[in-house]
């Protein structure tokens, strides 16, 4: 997990996606360094400068979304911890990681971006978030009032 100075990439397209924005959001919240971009040659950059010691999340429902499983290869092949979030435990995605997050969310080809999906998928982030606070709980507990800080000095 990010923290330890490097960036922990959260790769996902389409639906999958927006839920990246959402687990950066959650990870910054607790000091934890997290990027989730949409932009495909940026994803790419960032998986070839991964390197040993880091880790690559790649967030897809189906497994089987070409870009972010090319990502998480490419940060694999670099030397980064890989880990998966998806529905199925015999998609493609789950060859390429390292650790598995299976989620409950089912959702068709054409319901992309279902709700039940995409709280599937948040749960297992919250799930991972709340596992790092714990483990490190003084710093996650500064850390949380710092950028809550932030964050209410940008209100009126």
């Amino acid at each position: 997990m990010p923290g330890s100075g490097g960036l922990c990439p959260i790769f996902g397209v389409g639906a999958s996606g927006i839920s990246a924005q959402d687990a950066k959001n959650r990870f910054l919240r607790i000091g934890r360094r997290a990027e989730a971009v949409a932009d495909g040659h940026i994803q790419s950059m960032m998986a070839v400068s991964m390197s040993p010691g880091d880790v690559a999340i790649g967030i897809s429902v189906s497994g089987s979304t070409l870009d972010t499983n090319d990502m998480l290869r490419k940060a694999k092949q670099n030397g980064a911890t890989v880990i998966a979030i998806t529905n199925y435990a015999k998609s493609p995605i789950t060859s390429i990681a390292d650790i598995v997050l299976l989620t409950a969310g089912k959702e068709a080809p054409t319901e992309g971006g279902s709700i039940g999906a995409r709280i599937s998928q948040l749960f297992v982030i919250d799930l991972i978030c709340e596992g790092l606070a714990r483990k490190h709980t003084n710093r996650t507990k500064q850390m949380k009032e710092r950028t809550a800080r932030a964050v209410i000095e940008r209100s009126y």
